[in-house]
């Protein structure tokens, strides 16, 4: 046997073992059903294809069948399969496999053998003749009609360049049966008709003329597409919105039926729409595809007139009815632009109301008015079915806030309602204030002390607080300069003023309405400079005073002014830190001639360590605040402080306003102390 048949043989039992019947309960000669059954090639190794009659005889009775060849689980062609119980194979039989095919023979035989197992493999290989090569695609029209002639061309070769049978199967039920012979490469011909469009798939096999042929093995198909004769396009029908309709919406889109009789036309339309015209001419869309227009937004209460025109790709036509309907009614826009505005404040209490509104229609409008006061839902009615776009609510009240709106309406029925909008009305008139007066210092006053303050009076007819802008300046009657702005007080503190100077100053009130109300320009002029009665001398310095220590000291004052004069002093300020009694504290009528007066002070020393606690003792002229003397103080807890000799102690000294002043400077380093006493 043939190595590489059975080999094939082998793989193909691997295949079909699984669809083998076995049974051992049979009535029969013997007790195992056997299969045999083989692979069929041609001699040069090609595949058998299905459907080869294979005669298998038992040629110890003469029993025989056939079978055909068939495709294994594997796809392969050419395999054949039969129970020796068929033909009445007994162990020991000899079956002879016979196959004539194409001009061609082949056989093989094998022997009955139930001991080796329910199979027996016998290959069989058919030698002479071989079948021509499958043809290629067919060639010819891929487009046509029905009831028209087609010619369709198809070749192939034939391996023992034997003269060669076509068969065409049209895909329409019909096929052109074996036509030929033709020589091996030549083309064969073979024309069609069909008598109903559709696309049908042409494809052709071969077959020698010793009727071997690759058994159902076709060629590639060439599609065809059959169409009937052209007819226009199907009249456009079911238009949307229907024939006649009435209350259609603005925003509705077109929309019809179309389409062709014949298969595979395309078609497109031309739509014709206009408004008010029953022989629409007015070409909207050309050329479209689909079957729905939408003609943006269109006018309310208005009757529109539309046609279709279908064409198909061959340019046949079908042009539609004149359809109509009428859209519905728009109601008006949204009242809008209120005056007074939305929001509108410090409205005039004899304001009247306008407003702005239309009609995408057209039609005429009127208006129903709500106005209330104090009420964001107006719900009173003051003016029903007006045509004007304004109204006069009469006089308001002040300082109120008033809702509005505006319910439109058109002629058909249809309103639209506006926005809420408001507004308030302003307050009553306002009064400015007063003008200022009772200037203090009095007007065109002179010998003004230096360390005057500035007031007056003032009022509002109203009632309404006020507030202040005080201008300052030195001679200048008109003065400009604003060194107070937006005060509540009466009074102003100018600071000390210079001597024998003019001061003009004006007011400016306000009220709180912004009111403003600017008074005259008042003006007065200072004294002269006095010269000091009051004189100091002494110091007032401790060191290394234990904490809670009382301290003493003394200073004397005198009177250095005109041998005229009398002075009276006090001790106006000292330092907040420790417990001072001063004796005596002041006096009265100290001349020139009298002797100083000693003034005895005692001081409780802070209750804290290592500290320094600095200030001033002031002493003034009673008569004359500008007249004064300020004696230093300082007072020292014990400080654990090292000092070499090139440290020393730096004070700062402010001097007295008196011409004739003294005072101590106290320093010190590593090795001594002392105080010397500086005159001014």
């Amino acid at each position: 046997m043939n190595t590489k048949l059975f080999t094939v043989g082998l793989i193909l039992l691997l295949l079909f073992g699984a669809s083998i019947s076995l049974s051992t309960s049979i009535s029969n000669s013997f007790s195992v059903h056997q299969t045999v059954w083989g692979y069929v090639e041609y001699s040069d190794g090609s595949w058998v294809p299905n459907d080869v009659i294979v005669t298998i005889t038992d040629l110890d009775n003469s029993e025989s069948t056939t079978v055909s060849t068939q495709s294994s689980g594997s796809g392969h062609t050419g395999v054949y399969m039969l129970d020796v119980y068929d033909i009445d194979g007994e162990n020991g039989h000899t079956i002879r496999i016979n196959i004539s095919y194409g001009g061609c023979t082949g056989n093989n035989s094998v022997v009955v053998n139930t001991s080796q197992g329910p199979s027996i493999i016998c290959n069989v290989t058919i030698y002479g003749n071989l079948p021509p090569a499958i043809s290629g695609q067919p060639s010819g029209p891929t487009n046509g009609l029905i009831e028209t002639s087609y010619t369709y061309n198809a070749s192939t070769t034939d391996p023992n360049n034997d003269n060669i049978y076509y068969w065409f199967n049209w895909d329409d039920g019909n096929d052109s049966g074996w036509i030929g012979p033709y020589a091996s490469g030549t083309i064969a011909t073979a024309s069609h008709t069909w008598s109903s469009p559709g696309i049908y798939q042409v494809k052709v096999k071969a077959k020698d003329v010793y009727g071997a042929e690759l058994g159902a093995l076709w060629s590639d198909p060439l599609n065809v597409t059959i169409s009937s004769p052209n007819n226009p396009p199907n009249t456009p029908s079911n238009p949307d919105p229907y024939d006649g309709e009435i209350d259609v919406d603005v925003d509705h889109d077109l929309s019809w039926d179309g389409g062709d009789p014949d298969l595979g036309d395309t078609v497109t339309y031309d739509v014709y729409f206009e408004a008010d015209d029953p022989t629409p001419d007015v070409m909207a869309s050309n050329n479209q595809s689909s079957t729905t227009y939408d003609p943006g937004t269109m006018d309310g209460h208005t009757q529109y007139y539309w046609k279709i025109v279908a064409w198909d790709n061959y340019g046949a036509c079908t042009e539609g009815p004149v359809w109509d309907f009428i859209t519905e009614n728009n109601p008006p826009n949204t009242p809008s632009n209120p005056n007074p505005e939305d929001g509108a404040t410090d409205v005039d209490t004899n304001a009247d109301l306008s407003w702005i509104c239309s009609d995408p229609d057209g039609d005429d409008l009127t208006y129903d008015i709500y106005f209330e006061a104090n009420d964001p839902t107006p719900d009173e009615l003051v003016s029903e079915g007006q045509t004007e776009t304004t109204y006069d609510p009469g006089t308001l009240d002040y300082n109120t806030h008033y809702y509005w709106k505006i319910i439109a309406w058109d002629g058909y029925g249809a309103s639209t309602t506006g926005s809420v909008w408001d507004f308030a009305t302003g307050s009553e008139p306002n009064d400015p204030p007063y003008s200022p007066d009772d200037p203090n210092p009095e007007d065109e006053a002179t010998g003004v002390d230096i360390d005057a303050d500035l007031g007056w009076i003032c009022s509002d007819p109203d009632g309404d607080d006020l507030t202040y802008d005080i201008y300052f300046e030195a001679n200048d009657p008109t003065p400009d300069e604003l060194v107070s702005e937006g005060q509540t007080e009466t009074t102003y503190d100018p600071g000390t003023l210079d001597y024998e100077t003019i001061y003009y100053w004006q007011i400016i009130a306000k009220d709180s309405h912004s009111a403003t109300t600017k008074g005259p320009v008042w003006y007065f002029t200072t004294g002269e400079k006095l010269e000091p009665d009051l004189d100091c001398s002494g110091t007032l310095g401790w060191t290394n005073v234990p904490p809670g220590k009382t301290v003493t000291g003394s200073f004397t004052v005198e009177n250095i002014g005109d041998p005229e004069s009398l002075l009276d002093w006090e001790i106006e300020s000292y330092p907040e830190w420790g417990a001072w009694t001063f004796d005596p504290e002041n006096g009265e009528d100290l001349t020139p001639e009298d002797d100083s007066i000693t003034v005895n002070v005692e001081v409780i020393a802070p209750n804290k360590q290592n500290q320094q606690f600095n200030g001033e003792v002031k002493i003034v002229n009673s008569e004359n605040s500008s007249d004064y003397h300020i004696i230093f103080v300082s007072l020292a807890t014990p400080v654990n402080l090292q000092l070499t000799s090139s440290q020393s102690i730096q004070l700062y000294i402010k001097f007295s306003k008196s011409t004739h002043q003294s005072m101590q400077v106290l320093f010190g380093n590593l090795e001594s102390t002392g105080c010397t006493t500086v005159s001014i």
